[in-house]
């Protein structure tokens, strides 16, 4: 009985294994092009999530930080800017609004990533310029 359960688990074992993964490895970061910005996102295996956006025109340049996760073949961002100290603000502090993307990711491929946002027809050209391993 005992051999029946432990070649039972090792048979699933193996097959989840053989499996290959649908979901790309996003762990680390990277910079993504479009034609008004570009942008540095840093995924972390924590599911944290630090994004760096630059505009082309005018230059200027915002940082956010929030969270990030896969959900049936989608990536999805929430994050909100990170404000300056309430000292250095001229006025009250306000709370920064949450911002929430879901990407459709097309063609995956190793230290590539093309994400295209659901309310934009444009694509993000994203490659890694370091792992999270």
């Amino acid at each position: 009985m005992f051999n029946k359960y432990l070649i039972l688990s090792a048979a699933m074992l193996c097959a989840a294994c053989a499996v290959p993964s649908a979901t790309p490895s996003v762990l680390g970061k990277w910079r993504c092009e479009h034609p008004r910005f570009t942008q540095t996102l840093h995924f972390g295996a924590d599911h944290s999530l630090v994004r760096t956006l630059t505009l082309h025109q005018p230059k200027s340049g915002m940082r956010f930080r929030g969270t990030w996760q896969w959900q049936n073949g989608y990536l999805h961002t929430h994050d909100q800017p990170i404000l300056p100290r309430p000292q250095d603000l001229p006025m009250p502090e306000k709370t920064a609004p949450w911002l929430s993307v879901r990407y459709r990711v097309r063609a995956p491929e190793a230290n590539t990533l093309l994400l295209q946002a659901e309310n934009d027809s444009e694509i993000l050209h994203c490659r890694q310029i370091s792992s999270g391993h």
